[in-house]
């Protein structure tokens, strides 16, 4: 097998896993689960196995000023993003929060351009009309049905990736991929097991259903999802992997039709087919 074949499938593999955390999600909550719950169960176990890949491939460490600062942008930005999910798939339903999260990319358009990051270009101007008109089809095709504060939660949660994007590029430009995911994981596990020692949210008494979902957003939608990315990114690059990541909320709105009879007019899927071109755009 070519390592473009590996690659591609590397990659789409790791979308499928980053690609079923909002349908992990319902059956954790249908179980029992809060957020505390799934989050302070999910990042601390996937932090201990990617320290455990790190320590196995003997990889650099950080700086800890470095570290420190990549901790920070794991725990306020990928650490409240996962927050803000739970509550979007709990309100809106899997596909639809799917699809609130990937405003993001347009959002960190916007935003490397305002700090003078990345030059404005016609491209980038239709790939931001077409995600948010496909955005605005998408809510208006079902408004009166809408759960408002679950979109807000969908827009935050976008909000706040795209914080964690930008950043992230910032702090770990110099820093080994997986090391500084691990960073990253860690930062969100601290705050999660902070929040549930100050809270007391954290409870054990839920069903076997919600312990295997959040065992698996810890492994499949964390651990496996970043490793089969990394390869991905060795054999192929950061951009051809990037198009292929374009798949991610396709599979979750499709699961979360299959799996929860969630619904999508016509008016609304053309919409979600503006939205992912937008990214397609933007990515290439």
């Amino acid at each position: 097998m070519s390592d473009t074949l590996r690659g591609t499938v590397y990659s789409i593999l790791s979308a499928c896993c980053f690609a079923v955390l909002a349908i992990f999600i319902p059956y954790a909550l249908a179980g029992g689960a809060n957020t505390v719950t799934i989050m302070a169960t999910r990042f601390p176990v996937a932090a201990v196995a990617l320290w455990g890949m790190v320590i196995y491939r003997k990889l650099p460490l950080a700086p800890l000023s470095t570290a420190v600062a990549i901790m920070l942008v794991g725990a306020l930005g990928y650490g409240v993003t996962s927050a803000f999910l739970v509550q979007a798939v709990h309100r809106t339903g899997a596909g639809m929060a799917a699809l609130l999260l990937y405003l993001y990319p347009a959002m960190v358009t916007v935003l490397t351009i305002a700090l003078g990051m990345e030059l404005f270009s016609r491209n980038k101007l239709l790939a931001l009309i077409l995600s948010f008109s496909g955005m605005v089809i998408v809510l208006g095709g079902n408004a009166a049905e809408l759960d408002y504060m679950g979109v807000l939660f969908g827009v935050l949660c976008a909000v706040f990736y795209t914080f964690y994007i930008t950043a992230g590029a910032h702090f770990t430009k110099n820093v080994e991929p997986l090391v500084s995911t691990a960073l990253i994981v860690s930062g969100a596990a601290i705050l999660y097991i902070v929040s549930a020692l100050v809270s007391g949210d954290y409870t054990t008494g839920i069903s076997m259903t919600a312990w295997l979902a959040i065992v698996g957003c810890a492994i499949f939608c964390t651990f496996f999802s970043i490793m089969f990315l990394f390869e991905g990114i060795r054999l192929i690059g950061p951009s051809k992997v990037s198009i292929i990541s374009t798949i991610e909320p396709v599979i979750t709105i499709i699961l979360a039709v299959i799996l929860f009879n969630e619904t999508f007019v016509p008016v609304q899927l053309l919409g979600v087919a503006m939205v992912l071109g937008s990214i397609l755009i933007l990515q290439r």
